[in-house]
């Protein structure tokens, strides 16, 4: 399994309404991946205690045991650089080169981690977590699976936060307000369009196109247009697997 078509598996996260259920998606989409172990933690902010975090993960009670005991996140280059840079890391062997790095990795290695990828995760109100998948063998992902895991994270970015405590309320009243032109560039970035054809599409610029995807990132407190397209679609401005259905109503009368 390379993609996620249409992201159908994926949007099933943020139909999810029971946490078990949520949780099995998430693990059978990481495994028909290849990566059949899955950790992913949250905190409400980057200065937040880790004991505080949304955690869900199907790693062994014994390996989290250990980690938590040699206090091995102090020095853990996979959640340094989640901490620190806003793109995926792949990692393996050579990732960890000092000393008590080695240590880790060769107890993570007796567990069955020994490659994987790593994404951080930027919450919507300042959140800061981390969503690792990790394989019992060597191996680099190639650039489709990189790329359909990025659309997972974003997923349960999004989807995560009914199933944790009170700072993660779903957002309540009315629909974010668009413009007519940012509705009409979000329904095209759900589609899967990229600013030149959406540009093509609406007779105008790739600049005029980022600027109105711009302005959505902003109003919807976002990151990435991916992550908007995913809001829109928990918000039910637009409507997937209807074509080009849209929903207007909440913006025309």
């Amino acid at each position: 399994m390379t993609t996620i078509q249409n992201a159908d598996e994926a949007r099933a996260l943020l139909e999810c309404r029971d946490r078990r259920k949520w949780s099995s998606l998430l693990f059978g989409l990481a495994e028909r991946h290849g990566f059949p172990s899955v950790f992913f933690a949250i905190k409400q902010s980057r200065a937040a205690s880790f004991h505080t975090a949304f955690v869900e993960t199907n790693l062994s009670p014994r390996w989290r045991r250990i980690y938590e005991r040699e206090r091995f996140a102090e020095i853990d280059p996979v959640v340094a650089h989640c901490r620190g840079h806003a793109y995926p890391l792949n990692w393996d062997a050579g990732t960890f080169v000092t000393e008590r790095e080695r240590l880790l990795y060769e107890r993570a290695r007796f567990h069955g981690l020994v490659s994987g990828i790593a994404y951080p995760v930027p919450g919507l109100r300042g959140e800061a977590g981390i969503l690792c998948f990790a394989s019992p063998v060597h191996g680099c992902p190639g650039p489709d699976v990189r790329a359909s895991l990025a659309l997972v994270r974003d997923y349960v970015c999004e989807s995560h936060r009914r199933f944790a405590l009170a700072t993660t309320v779903p957002p309540s009243g009315a629909p974010t307000p668009l413009t007519p032109r940012e509705l009409e560039c979000l329904q095209w970035v759900t589609a899967g369009k990229t600013s030149w054809e959406m540009a093509q599409i609406l007779s105008c610029s790739e600049a005029t196109i980022n600027f109105h995807i711009s302005n959505v990132t902003r109003k919807f407190g976002v990151q990435t247009r991916s992550q908007a397209a995913i809001r829109a679609i928990s918000e039910g401005i637009v409507i997937p697997g209807q074509g080009d259905a849209f929903r207007l109503s909440a913006y025309q009368r």
